[in-house]
This record gives C-alpha cells, structure tokens and sequence, in this order.
C-alpha cells in the first residue's frame, strides 16, 4: 500500500508521496505543497487527502 507523511511547512501543509513513481514522473518530485494553509487542522488535511488517495496510508511526520 502507497504512504504518503504530511507536515506543517512555510505556511502550508507539505505532503511526500513515499516511492511514488506517478507523482515523481508528473511533478518531478515525491514532495508537494498541499492546498491547505497552516491554519487547517490536521483532521481535515488528512480527510480530504485520504478521500482523493484511498490506496494510501496517511501519516503525520514529526521530525520536520
């Protein structure tokens, strides 16, 4: 199952899509910036997220 780590980072919520080969091929990355503010909790990131990516797992990264 695919995993994408959120984190809070210059204003935005920031997601790292692990070893995603589609997202690394459209954007040239595995880390995108969400369109949630910093100000958004952490419930709703996640919900919405969860909601557009059903094969993933989301977790909250800590250590950012």
């Amino acid at each position: 199952m695919k995993k994408i780590y959120i984190w809070k980072e210059d204003k935005c919520w920031v997601a790292e899509f692990i070893d995603d080969w589609e997202i690394f091929d459209l954007f040239g990355t595995f880390i995108l910036p969400t369109p949630f503010t910093e100000k958004a909790p952490v419930e709703l990131v996640i919900g919405e997220l969860a909601a557009k990516n059903p094969e993933c797992i989301i977790e909250v990264k800590q250590d950012r």
